[in-house]
């Protein structure tokens, strides 16, 4: 959302975000986990996720229900990019 620097460092902020995907699956009361819908609409902005993170050689590293968060209105936010890396495009010749 905005980004500082004060005494030579440099401050991210960032939207507040305390649901996690693991905190969902594990808050449930019931026994049948997720609701069906709402699990398919996760299971959609991950794979959207993942399809963006690879369509610009990006591989994850450590994609984990903890470091999958959720707004208020659902949406799936992926975050703790330290272990990622960019892989170099690599040109396969026949």
């Amino acid at each position: 959302m905005e980004v500082f620097r004060e005494d030579n460092r440099i401050y991210l902020v960032f939207e507040q975000l305390n649901r996690t995907i693991l905190d969902e699956i594990q808050g449930q009361s019931n026994q049948q986990g997720i609701d069906h819908l709402e699990a398919k609409k996760i299971i959609w902005q991950m794979l959207k996720a993942c399809d963006f993170m690879h369509a610009h050689n990006v591989v994850h590293r450590d994609f984990k229900p903890e470091n999958m968060l959720l707004s208020r209105n659902g949406v799936l936010k992926i975050c703790d990019f330290g272990f990622a890396r960019q892989l170099q495009e690599v040109d396969i010749k026949e």
